[in-house]
């Protein structure tokens, strides 16, 4: 498997009986109704503008991935500056990881990140390999591969690493495990011909909520927990007569050219599982779904084993400001949200100034709406995105 590891392997499936407390998803779009945020987010609603002068500054496109780590926040450009920026929670720019080109110590090409004992281990780079960074920007150290490794955990009480590999690079098992020394090996999920994975990334498949590990796949319908060293099925989607024919779709994409292709997915597509934008917490399981053409967030309450179907777009009656169609950033365990640019962010202030009048406005800047005032007015001027956060209820 590795070109640089050399490991004493063991080999171990995932359950596919259903373990106790299996948990039922069941998505009935005839129940679909408007949604507000009050409902299951806490009152207060962060903003941090991320400030970069910098000639590759991330502007208001790219940020394929952000996460918070202590006192920092580290973003994700695959197509930008092909690099990690790293900013403080005050969101002034620190640093940034960027070893694009050929040879040893640079890539080609990353997708993904993720923070192991204060370094930054880079995924999904090409040509294959896993390479280490400070926080600073410098280079630790690179391990070769023989294929590209695209998201991935590290699991403190275990001690281990478990990688996702592409379906299309695959040959055996779809997951793998290594201990902090890269000595053994543990294989999960074995690959199976007859079934469908699509063409998506795998950036997100993993949810990483400190002690616990959550993990699934794009055009599967079992989310698993990683559970004593093995992936135990724990919430299982129902869509019910909603649902798409995996068969369908899959000779829908070998069949019809690109943009016969996108209008079915776009329009024509019923609902099915994409890891994208979701998060696992203690009280909710949240994704975004379509189904003909139309958008849906669903969000299961894992206290009451409910579960609620929301229009697109989500009423903000805890500071009345911007309405998030969705929230696709997970930027830890407990925060979620989107980013929106300063200029944008400025305007729907300027809006609101126009809907209540002088009077009303300043009493709304000094109370409800005063965090996003603050950010509005900082980052009028700035097209580089302001993270709006939102912590989910316990």
């Amino acid at each position: 498997m590795f070109s640089v590891f050399v490991s004493c392997t063991s080999e171990k499936e995932s359950s596919d009986e259903q373990s106790d407390g299996l948990e039922i998803i069941k998505i009935d779009l005839s129940e679909a109704r408007e949604g507000k945020l009050s409902e299951f987010f806490e009152p207060e609603i962060e903003y941090i503008w991320l400030k970069d002068d910098s000639e590759d500054a991330q502007l208001s496109g790219g940020l394929h991935k952000i996460i918070f780590h202590e006192d920092k926040i580290l973003t994700l450009d695959i197509f930008g500056c092909h690099c990690i920026k790293i900013f403080d929670k005050s969101g002034n720019y620190l640093s940034k990881i960027r070893a694009y080109g050929e040879g040893p110590g640079k890539y080609l090409d990353l997708d993904n990140f993720i923070v192991v004992n204060d370094e930054v281990l880079v995924l999904g780079v090409y040509p294959p390999k896993l390479m280490w960074f400070s926080f600073e920007g410098d280079l630790l150290r690179e391990e070769k591969l023989k294929s590209s490794l695209t998201a991935g955990v590290f699991l403190e009480s275990t001690n281990r690493h478990y990688f996702f590999k592409a379906h299309h690079q695959a040959e055996d098992f779809l997951v793998l495990s290594f201990n902090s020394s890269f000595k053994d090996t543990t294989f999960y999920f074995p690959k199976k011909t007859d079934q469908y994975y699509g063409n998506y990334s795998s950036r997100d498949n993993f949810i990483d909520n400190s002690e616990e590990v959550y993990f699934s796949m794009a055009f599967q319908d079992t989310i698993y927990k990683l559970e004593e060293n093995v992936y135990a099925p724990k919430m299982v989607l129902d869509f019910g007569n909603y649902g798409q024919d995996i068969s369908e779709y899959k000779m829908k994409m070998d069949d019809l050219e690109t943009m016969e292709r996108m209008d079915f997915i776009n329009k024509k597509a019923k609902l099915h599982f994409v890891p994208n934008f979701w998060f696992v917490t203690e009280r909710y399981f949240y994704s975004d779904f379509r189904f003909e053409g139309r958008m849906f967030n669903v969000i299961f309450d894992r206290k009451t084993q409910k579960t609620e179907v929301l229009d697109y777009g989500i009423i903000n009656d805890l500071d009345e400001g911007y309405n998030p169609h969705l929230f696709n950033y997970r930027y830890d365990e407990n925060k979620v949200g989107l980013r929106i640019s300063g200029k944008d962010l400025y305007e729907i202030l300027e809006k609101k100034k126009e809907e209540l009048g002088p009077e009303a406005f300043e009493e709304y800047i000094k109370g409800k709406g005063k965090n996003l005032a603050q950010a509005a007015y900082a980052a009028k001027d700035s097209e580089n995105p302001v993270l709006i956060i939102y912590t989910p209820k316990k």
